[in-house]
């Protein structure tokens, strides 16, 4: 389906993209992505067409992937709200809201994405983490 599959590699940036649809199949958690992923090379950077990018979690446990929301409560206060991964791949899927991606941390053997989740109408966004124990990603792109 995908001309490129690369694994890892530093010239690849999720950095304003927006994901539609995800999935979690067999410890593989999957963004979707209709306008593409960035490639950064010798200073510049071009944007693939239609990509999925797939993270191999660890132990392929979904226990092992922890996604927050802070949402914002009338009196200013923000809250950070933990959800269950099926639930937040069915909200995107369902098109309750589309994840951008913003910033990524490495660590040992993790992952972690500040990320906003973007609605259609007000709140408008929320922000977002998304951490997993995963040392592999594959970009898949044409």
């Amino acid at each position: 389906m995908y001309q490129y599959n690369v694994v890892n590699s530093e010239n690849l940036s999720l950095h304003d993209c927006r994901a539609n649809r995800m999935s979690w199949e067999d410890g593989i958690l999957s963004f979707f992505i209709p306008d593409g992923i960035w490639i950064v090379e010798k200073g510049e950077a071009i944007k693939t067409n239609s990509s999925r990018v797939d993270f191999e979690v660890m132990d392929k446990n979904v226990d092992d992937v922890d996604i927050y929301l802070f949402r914002k409560t009338r009196s200013g206060k923000v809250i950070r709200e933990q959800w269950k991964v099926d639930n937040f791949i069915n909200a995107v899927n369902e098109g309750t809201f589309e994840v951008e991606f913003l910033y990524k941390y490495l660590g040992y053997q993790y992952i972690l994405y500040k990320c906003c989740v973007w609605f259609k109408k007000a709140p408008y966004c929320y922000e977002c983490e998304i951490e997993m124990h995963s040392t592999k990603m594959v970009c898949r792109y044409n």
